[in-house]
Parts: C-alpha cells; structure tokens; sequence
C-alpha cells in the first residue's frame, strides 16, 4: 500500500507541474473587439495631431474624426457571446486534459508491463537475501583478486561459486588457488567435485586425476574415495564401486554426515550388479597415476589426450553398461544413466531411445521423462524451446503440478509466444516454491518483471 501511494504521489507532482503553467495568468493576449478599439482611438488621437500640425484642414480632421467614432460606436456594439473561447479557456481544458492522461496513462503502461502481482520484496529483505549476498561477495572478491592474487582469497571465491551452484566457475577458481601455491587432499578434493558437478555428475578423467591428488596425500580423505567409487560405477564396475564405498563406510566415524547417502549409493549400485552387498569385499581405490608429460610433448598434444582418453572413458561405460541391460532390460535407472551418458557423447538419439524405455518401464514416474525432455533440449537445433521437449513437460507438469524444472521451461515457451500472462502465472507458483537461498530467484523475479500483460489469442509457437 506504501508503494501504491509514493506512485500516486509522483504522479500528482508530476501533473501539477506540467499543467501550471497553462493555468498562469501571464500577459493574456488582447481579444480581436479590444484590439479594434485600440487601433481606432490611436488613429483619433494622429487625426488631432496632424490637425494642430496643419497637415489636415478641420473640415477634413473633422470628417476623418466622424468616420473613425463610426467604426468604434460599430465595434462596440457587438456582443461576445458568440465568440471563440479564449486563450485561457484554451488552456484549461488542456490542462484539465493532462491532470487526467498523465496518472491514468502511467497506471495503464505499468498495468501493460509491469509486475503488479509480483509479490514485495523490501529492500531489507532483499539484502537479507543469501544469494544476493553471495552474488555481491562473489563480485568483490573477483574484484579483490584481479588487483591483488592471493590463493586463500581463490578458495574463498570458489567456495562462494560453489554455494552458487556456479561449478564451472568455481572449478577455475580452484585451479588458481592451486596454481598460487595453495596445497592440501581436501583441496584437491573440492576441485574434483566441482569439474564433476560441472559434468552433470561425471566423473571423468579430470575429476579421477584431482581426486587421485587427494588420496596422494591422504589415503582417508572421504570426498576423493566416494567419487572415485561413483566413477568405477559410472563405467558399469559395480563390484568395484560397492567394494570402494564398504571400504569408505567402515573407516567413516559413526556420525559421519555422509553415511546415509554413501549408505544409499551402495544399496542402489549393488541392485544395479546383481549383487549382494554383504558379500562384497571392502577395498580402496586403485590409483593409477599417469606418467608425467616429458619436454617433447607440446601443451595441444597434452588437451588432445586429455580429450580422448575422456571420450574412450565414457564410451567404454557406455558400452559396458549398453551390454548389462540387453541382459536385464528391465532396470529402469540403468536406462536412465545409459541415456544420460549418450547425452554426454552428444548422440542424442540413442540418448532418447534409452529414456523413452526407461518410461515405458516406469510410465507413472517423472524422473524418466526429464530425462526425456533434456535430450530433446539438448538436440534442439534453435534458440526457442523445441516443440516436443515442451509436449514432454506438460506430460511432467500434469504428473508434478509443483516440478520446478516444468514449471520453468513452461513459463519460458509461454513467454516466447507471447502468452505473458499464462508465463507470469507459472513463473509466480515458481518463485513462490524456491527457497529463500536459491540463486535462481533475483534472475526469475527479472523475467516476471519483463514480462507484458497483454496475452494473444495464439498458443506456443509450433516449430
């Protein structure tokens, strides 16, 4: 309500001070009957100077005289009550006019592209706001570490994208911290999980050699021994990924905060090999540790390698994995990850047949058809959202009215036909479903407000 009255205060300000000057009585400007009469009496006025001069004879002063009080008695004796309005008439009405149009206009044009359902978000609470703050660190820090590098400063910054969800950027911010001479397994640790998480979850041969750093200088550290058991399962060596977290759980302390979801891990691989984890021998990890670059090895060589032997890591799980289920075809999180790891490789059509089976496995479950949508994103050839990944959504969206990720995309593909207030609606159910720490809400809340209010008849564009 505070709002609404500054708003309609500005507005009042701004009307009066348009329209005062139009209702100022400024040298009003003389009528065409007053301005006759003037005219005629400064002609009277000549006639008698010209005739004390001699330059007229009285009679003809005389008659010049009678015909100019003709004319003025001519003048006078019309009425103004037929007349046009005058100039200050003029300027009221424009200035009743403008008193009007400015408030109305200004509700109508937020109305059009304004957020007015949106809801408040006060400037204390903005600043409260975790992400916002994180964002505002974030931005100091980088500033902070252009001017002066400093490596603990780099693993702060990381830490910061890290709470961000930025793992990309966190990544790098590691490798400078490691590059400034930072050292430590749990450094090593944290870069390996953010080139990991940055990966959609894969841990390739980047992310293993990070985590190998780790357990060089600690065998024990829990971080590096848990991803490196979820890249053996990731390759389709179940026995080995239970054998490596049986190893993890035993030498954790009992209320290590990572026993339950190490517990799960566990449970889910050993379902995936067919085995029964009991019977599983706890083992560490194998760490096989690449030889060292010698001098003749240029630095493009050096990222070739590392690229392919990333591709043949990958394909070989793929291969493994594609194997295992032509034996069990009904092993609906097997198709799920044997989709995502097409995805990975960039075979998009491998990538949807799996997840499609995962669904005919699963038809009442979400997760197989996210999978679904995200390989025909993935393949989409366009900027606008692909006409089957949204059918694929709605199919989400009418299974989990609450998904955020349908919720999203859906307000997006309304968005891009037009249809701004359908996008406004699910983009509001949205922001009102994210927690108060969600990075994602500052830029949702931007795209409420760039929203326009008119909604077209025309649904989502087809492609």
């Amino acid at each position: 309500m505070t709002l609404w009255v500054a708003f309609a205060l500005m507005a009042g300000c701004t009307s009066v001070w348009l329209v005062a000057p139009l209702l100022r009585r400024v040298g009003l400007p003389l009528s065409r009957r007053e301005h006759g009469l003037a005219i005629y009496r400064d002609q009277l006025a000549e006639l008698e100077r010209e005739e004390a001069g001699g330059i007229l004879a009285k009679d003809q002063a005389e008659a010049a005289c009678i015909e100019v009080q003709r004319r003025i008695l001519t003048l006078e004796s019309l009425s103004e009550a037929g007349a046009r309005p005058t100039a200050r008439s003029f300027n009221r009405i424009i200035a009743a006019i403008l008193g009007l149009a400015i408030p109305l206009g200004a509700l109508a044009v937020y109305g059009l592209i304004g957020a007015p359902s949106l809801p408040g978000q006060p400037y204390a609470a903005r600043q409260a706001d975790p992400a916002i703050r994180m964002t505002a660190m974030a931005a100091e820090l980088t500033a902070q570490l252009r001017a002066s590098p400093d490596p603990e400063g780099y693993v702060s910054l990381a830490e910061t994208y890290t709470g961000l969800h930025q793992f990309a950027l966190a990544a790098g911010a590691y490798r400078r911290a490691i590059a400034l001479g930072a050292a430590g397994p749990s450094l090593w640790a944290a870069l390996g999980e953010a080139v990991a998480l940055s990966n959609d979850g894969m841990v390739g041969p980047e992310a293993r050699a990070d985590f190998e750093n780790a357990l060089s200088q600690d065998a024990r550290e829990p971080r590096a021994r848990f991803y490196l058991g979820l890249a053996a399962g990731q390759l389709g060596k179940y026995g080995d990924a239970v054998a490596i977290w049986r190893d993890l759980e035993a030498g954790s302390p009992p209320g290590a905060p990572w026993l339950p979801m190490l517990r799960q891990h566990i449970d889910r691989y050993a379902r995936l090999g067919g085995l029964d984890p009991a019977s599983v021998t706890p083992a560490p990890p194998a760490i096989v540790r690449a030889e060292p670059p010698t001098p003749e090895m240029g630095v493009s060589t050096l990222m070739d390698q590392g690229q392919a032997e990333q591709t043949r890591t990958i394909r070989d799980m793929v291969a493994g994995l594609a194997a295992r289920l032509k034996l069990d075809p009904n092993d609906e999180q097997g198709w799920l990850m044997l989709s995502r790891s097409y995805r990975v490789l960039g075979d998009f059509a491998q990538a949807r047949d799996a997840a499609e089976h995962a669904i005919q496995l699963a038809p009442n479950a979400v997760e197989p058809r996210l999978s679904l949508a995200q390989n025909q994103l993935a393949a989409a050839r366009t900027e606008r959202l692909p006409t089957d990944f949204v059918a694929t959504l709605r199919q989400v969206l009418d299974m989990d009215p609450a998904n955020p990720t349908a919720l999203y995309y859906l307000g997006r593909a309304e968005a891009e036909a037009g249809n701004g207030d359908a996008a406004r609606r699910l983009w509001t159910k949205l922001l009102a479903a994210l927690p108060a720490d969600a990075p994602q809400r500052l830029e949702l809340a931007r795209k409420l407000d760039a929203l326009p209010r008119v909604q077209p008849a025309s649904g989502p564009a087809k492609e």
